[in-house]
């Protein structure tokens, strides 16, 4: 039997079918993590507060809650970073140069824990006098017993229709502010489990 040579360009149909084979599976190792669900195509939103780290005290999410009267409400997490804890003595506000706003402090000094975050906000424990509107910054000055003070531009929000900030009280005296801290760590290694 002779065989005759097949022309230039053309393949068995196995060979065909292996290309094909391959062509798919890379398509569909390419299209792995795409779809509706794929981490490209999802909304990812921001905590609406700002973020001071590395002194210190950790200042997390702090922000400005917009009440119905027009004041404002401190909402914000402390975490003393070192030893037994810090107090938060004063806190100041303004709204540009020279124009400072009045803040009430209800508790005095704040105890801050090192072993567990002290949430501000349910006790309405720092409130501020003055017009508040969604979108509008103000400058806050945070100051501490033993840990430097520290200054950021944070933002006002509403309440809004959603819920999401209803555990901020609007006048002090809604929930008892967290005062005990549980004791800090015995050891450097426990220590560094809460930073």
């Amino acid at each position: 039997m002779s065989h005759s040579p097949r022309p230039a360009g053309t393949a068995p149909a196995a060979t065909r079918f292996g290309h094909l084979v391959i062509a798919l599976g890379l398509a569909g190792l390419a299209g792995c993590g795409t779809g509706f669900g794929a981490q490209t195509v999802q909304v990812y939103d921001a905590g609406a507060g700002l973020n001071a780290r590395g002194g210190g005290v950790d200042v997390l999410n702090a922000l400005i809650v917009a009440n119905e009267d027009g004041t404002g409400t401190l909402s914000v997490s402390l975490l003393a970073k070192f030893g037994d804890g810090d107090e938060l003595t004063s806190v100041d506000a303004s709204d540009g140069p020279d124009q400072p706003i009045e803040v009430t402090q209800s508790v005095q000094p704040l105890p801050i824990c090192s072993t567990r975050l002290t949430i501000v906000g349910p006790d309405a424990a720092v409130t501020f006098s003055g017009d508040f509107v969604d979108g509008q910054t103000v400058t806050l000055a945070l100051t501490f017993a033993d840990a430097a003070p520290v200054t950021m531009q944070v933002p006002v929000v509403a309440r809004g229709d959603t819920d999401i900030y209803d555990s901020v009280a609007e006048t002090p005296g809604a929930d008892e502010p967290q005062q005990d801290c549980p004791p800090a760590a015995s050891s450097a290694a426990d220590q560094a489990s809460y930073l």
